[in-house]
């Protein structure tokens, strides 16, 4: 079941609170995974919405799979975000709370995997994209000063 689809139809585009899993996925160098997103061009990190029966966890990794192509080893929680209400390209209206994991262990070769990504790249930490490039800067700032060497 698409529960997005689902609420949508209940509420149109009225304000919702959504729940968000995401992942900072780094590799043996200590760089960051980013995904280059069409809808909006900004550079971000893994993650989306959970779905009607999911884990938080196993939101996490379906979207990693979904978009990335990888399967995650084990998952460190980074922290819980909130993002201010905001309107989506489609008009919905969104306010996400935010569960961040953070792994170095995963399998596969990173790619875009799906309909929603232009490119995927490993950033070093102090050579991300600018800030007004980044989707969420706040969370990716957040996961720097965490996991700066």
């Amino acid at each position: 079941m698409d529960y997005i689809k689902y609420l949508r139809s209940m509420v149109g585009h009225k304000p919702v609170i959504m729940a968000v899993a995401g992942v900072a996925i780094f590799d043996h160098e200590n760089r960051l995974l980013m995904h280059h997103r069409k809808v909006d061009n900004l550079w971000g990190l893994i993650g989306g919405f959970m779905e009607l029966g999911e884990t938080v966890e196993q939101a996490a990794r379906r979207e990693v799979r979904e978009e990335v192509a990888l399967e995650l080893g084990n998952l460190e929680l980074v922290g819980v975000f909130d993002n201010p209400l905001n309107t989506l390209p489609n008009g919905d209206q969104v306010q996400a709370v935010i569960s961040l994991f953070a792994t170095n262990e995963y399998s596969g070769k990173p790619r875009v995997a799906d309909n929603e990504g232009l490119e995927v790249k490993f950033f070093k930490l102090d050579e991300l994209p600018p800030r007004e490039k980044l989707k969420l800067p706040w969370v990716i700032e957040a996961v720097v000063e965490k996991y700066s060497k």
